[in-house]
């Protein structure tokens, strides 16, 4: 946030005295006053959310709840306020399932920004098995033989 300077001056004579419908100046003594401001930019509010990363996903696998969010917020005016869509009320959020979240920020002067994300989690991995079964009824040629097998597709 930037800051410019900004000065102001005020003059006073002191003490005044009014005489009839006229200010007149008894001991009159002029006091400058610098008075330093300094005039904020305002900038407009943002949040940008980070989600944590898997090989392409936010979580490591399905079911699983080892996700997170980080909000960053830009602009406004410190201290920010965070309300996630979970009820946390931190700037990261853990321990997370796939799924939908969304953050409120709010800053110092009450300026508001809305946010939202979804987690993805790798699918279901899936295996069907298929055993081989020998004319003779069995998963293997001969007794004591260790030819079976089995066929995996995902």
């Amino acid at each position: 946030m930037k800051k410019n300077p900004v000065l102001r001056f005020a003059f006073c004579l002191l003490p005044l005295k009014l005489v009839g419908n006229r200010i007149k100046k008894n001991a009159a003594i002029a006091s400058l006053f610098f008075i330093t401001n300094y005039a904020m930019q305002a900038q407009l509010l943002s949040v940008t959310l980070t989600p944590s990363q898997h090989n392409g996903y936010n979580i490591t696998c399905f079911g699983k709840t080892d996700g997170s969010i980080t909000a960053t917020v830009t602009g406004g005016m410190p201290p920010y306020t965070y309300v996630w869509t979970n009820d946390q009320t931190t700037q990261t959020i853990n321990n997370l399932a796939a799924g939908y979240y969304g953050v409120r920020v709010t800053d110092a002067a009450l300026h508001e920004v809305d946010a939202d994300i979804t987690l993805t989690e790798p699918e279901l991995l899936e295996l069907q098995a298929a055993v081989f079964t020998y004319p003779n009824g069995y998963n293997v040629s001969l007794y004591n033989a260790y030819n079976g097998s089995v066929a995996l597709t995902v």
